[in-house]
């Protein structure tokens, strides 16, 4: 264990210092001694020491006589006290373990051993109520503390450095020796998994990285300068080179890395004796961990046995939610409901060959547990129907006669449903304008609706991605009039679009077709189809509201300076992009964009990957005409700037979901919020509950906060709790926004 650092324990920290003035009581005679917690609780001028309120120290006693020092523990005469923390602004460093800096509370120099001890952020470190901090060694950071002595106060910061070495790898010194020093032995030796400029959140598994080659050790360095923290980690063999960090490792990084903090990772690799690297890469680090779930569906789902909507919560692995060959499906943003298709067989139905058996709502409570609200005998019905946010109203995708999406077959217009009972809705103003909507969309504050306009099916046919405003509020529920926001060319649909939670953008799929692949009939490979993202702005359009700006999102869809960075190159990764959904919350400074993808994962799914399968990328059809999907088909999610110039590339490298099955294919990703919970629930944010307010209800024994749904706690509103305007919020200075009514940071702060 390293010696802790007391070069910093000097008295230029940050104190407070409280001046106490006298006052004066009319009415003649000494007041009653009464107890106190606070000076608040005492009258007369009286201040509150030693849980007693007394005359202030520099006031003498109400008799006239000289104050007693022994009971005050203040100065005579008219200087002020002053409370002050020793050693002040120490720094702690620490080697992966837990070190522990005893800090005294001293009253003119006279230690006070009861004063309240207080530190704001436990993530760093711990502080009892003795005032001891314990730093728990995998975070480096500042913690502010308090100590508090009646009415005097005192503050400082606790610096705390990570420098950790660790080697699970059991590797021999002289190899350690040997990749530190780094070499160039293998020229082709670079990083496969993840990409150089990913913005990660926090919360998540430590991502595998992953590079090209095989090594006999590797050496693994995280480093984040302006945070001080540094990792050093040995590993042993792998063939391929797949390197998975411990937990503490990532969690502790992430947790360091403070806005606009880079973190630099490195990797070198021995073979034999042959050194290579180190291979760096740059990541930031989102101020925030992504909250709720992503529903997904899979057609040969092996925790399902077959097709299934499942469920990843963000940091945790995947959850069968309903099997049978549930799919076709949308969620509300909320969380609490779902619709979809039910038990699609490709068989013949009441509505013909080729559609699910039915179609539904399905109910999600508090814990996530589902239960089956309504069933349609029409399979088509509520098949990737738009949910409105608080899922009460069901759009139906629209059927349209020609180009629609695979697995669904005859001629269905879109309309509005009661999402519980099924009953029609009329809105006349929709459906007097729109017959088919496909893909449609609600914006996560219900303000509009975006979809796939097929005007006829010789007009448009899915190329124009439309927007009215929506008021759910009115009666019937009121739309405006289409805009056409984008047109794709001729050879292209632009569908599945998804705004941003402040809804003044929409991302959606420019490709050869909605699927992302076609059948070519039994005994053949699938038929690929290409496409990409783009983002359009809705604030840059003309003066009718139309042909909006629009931007190419090239970091996401893997471009950088017009070349293509993944590492397999165009032919064999490009154009592998499609049907996007965002959270509809903002966390640390961004947007989040979930879409499927047939890119290569890595070593891991690619050609000549791990996992079997991986140079197919499209899938195939046996010669019995069962179809067998590409395990390249995936979830992958990217940050988004929340702001950015009209047609500029708001952006950043994606990464992949962890939690989702590796040997399936997995598409149509679905972000969504929790089912939110009640006051006096547990929390991990304010978007867990219903109320929209998360705070520190408890300490457990580690000094970690508990938190808790509260109602309304009065004054200003913390990340992501309600918000009405970005005054509501708490940090608005600093530039925090109202975003879908709540509270966001913005990125760099």
């Amino acid at each position: 264990m390293r010696p802790m650092s007391r070069r910093n324990s000097t008295l230029l920290g940050l104190v407070f210092l409280l001046s106490l003035v006298a006052g004066c009581e009319c009415g003649g005679g000494p007041a009653p001694t009464r107890h106190c917690t606070s000076s608040s609780d005492c009258h007369g001028g009286l201040v509150c020491l030693d849980s007693l309120c007394v005359a202030p120290p520099d006031a003498g006693t109400l008799d006239g006589s000289a104050p007693d020092a022994a009971t005050v523990d203040a100065p005579r005469g008219d200087a002020p006290s002053t409370l002050t923390i020793e050693p002040a602004s120490p720094t702690i460093d620490t080697n992966g373990t837990p070190v522990t800096l005893q800090l005294h509370a001293l009253l003119d120099g006279v230690e006070r051993t009861d004063a309240t001890w207080i530190v704001n952020d436990v993530v760093v470190g711990t502080l009892s109520p003795t005032g001891l901090f314990t730093a728990r060694g995998t975070v480096a950071g500042v913690a502010h503390v308090t100590a508090r002595y009646g009415a005097y106060e005192a503050m400082t910061d606790v610096t705390v450095t990570v420098h950790a070495s660790a080697n699970p790898g059991a590797i021999s010194d002289a190899s350690i020796t040997l990749l530190r020093a780094g070499g160039t032995a293998d020229a082709s030796f670079r990083w496969l998994y993840p990409y150089d400029q990913t913005v990660f959140p926090r919360g998540l598994a430590a991502p595998v990285l992953q590079l090209a080659g095989n090594a006999d050790a590797t050496r693994v360095t995280i480093d984040i300068d302006a945070a001080g923290y540094h990792y050093e980690g040995f590993f042993g063999a792998s063939t391929p080179i797949q390197i998975t960090l411990p937990a503490e490792a990532w969690t502790g990084a992430t947790l360091s890395a403070g806005a606009g903090q880079e973190m630099v990772v490195g990797v070198t690799k021995l073979s034999g004796t042959a050194v290579s690297g180190p291979a760096i890469e740059h990541y930031d680090i989102a101020q925030g961990s992504l909250t709720g779930s992503l529903y997904y569906n899979s057609y040969n789902s092996r925790l399902a046995g077959g097709g299934a909507i499942l469920r990843v919560r963000f940091g945790e692995n995947v959850q069968l939610v309903q099997g049978g060959c549930a799919v076709c499906h949308s969620v509300s943003a909320n969380g609490g409901r779902i619709a979809t298709g039910l038990s699609w067989s490709g068989t013949a139905t009441i509505t013909g060959t080729g559609n699910p058996a039915q179609s539904g709502t399905i109910d999600l409570d508090a814990s996530g547990t589902p239960s089956v609200r309504w069933t349609d005998p029409d399979g088509r019905r509520y098949s990737f129907g738009a949910l409105t946010p608080d899922g009460a109203w069901v759009l139906s995708n629209a059927v349209p006669p020609d180009n629609r999406i695979r697995g669904l077959s005859g001629a269905v217009p879109s309309q509005i449903y009661d999402a519980a009972t099924g009953a029609l809705v009329p809105a006349p103003s929709f459906t007097s304008a729109i017959q088919y909507a496909v893909t449609p969309q609600f914006a996560p504050n219900g303000s509009a609706l975006a979809f796939s306009w097929f005007q006829s099916p010789t007009v448009n046919n899915g190329r124009v991605l439309t927007v009215m405003s929506f008021d759910g509020a009115m009666s019937p529920p009121l739309f405006g009039a289409p805009r056409r926001v984008y047109t794709a060319d001729a050879s292209h649909i632009a569908g599945w679009p998804s705004f941003t939670p402040d809804g003044t953008s929409v991302i959606f799929g420019e490709s050869a077709g909605f699927d992302t692949s076609t059948g070519a009939g039994p005994g053949h490979p699938n038929n690929p189809v290409y496409g990409d993202l783009r983002l359009v702005d809705l604030t840059s359009c003309d003066a009718a509201g139309e042909n909006c700006m629009v931007s190419s999102l090239d970091a996401l869809n893997g471009y950088h300076a017009g070349a293509f960075y993944p590492p397999y190159g165009e032919a064999e990764e490009a154009h592998s992009n499609f049907e996007p959904t965002l959270l509809p919350v903002a966390i640390g400074g961004y947007y989040w964009v979930v879409f499927t993808s047939r890119r290569a994962y890595g070593n891991t799914i690619a050609p000549g990957g791990t996992v079997p399968g991986g140079a197919d990328r499209w899938g195939t059809t046996d010669a019995a005409g069962a179809e067998h999907p590409s395990v390249r088909k995936k979830l992958w999610i990217a940050a988004i700037d929340i702001s950015g110039a009209p047609g500029s590339d708001r952006s950043h490298p994606a990464f992949y979901l962890s939690g989702q099955e590796l040997e399936s294919g997995n598409m149509r990703g679905f972000a969504a919020l929790d089912p939110c919970r009640p006051d006096g629930a547990a929390c991990d944010s304010a978007a867990d509950c219903c109320g929209g307010f998360c705070r520190q209800t408890d300490t457990g024994a580690d000094g970690t906060p508990i938190l808790s749904c509260v109602p309304p706690p009065g004054g200003c509103s913390h990340d992501l709790e309600t918000c009405t305007t970005a005054a509501d919020c708490c940090d608005v200075t600093r530039g925090y926004q109202c975003i879908n009514d709540h509270c966001a940071q913005t990125p760099l702060m």
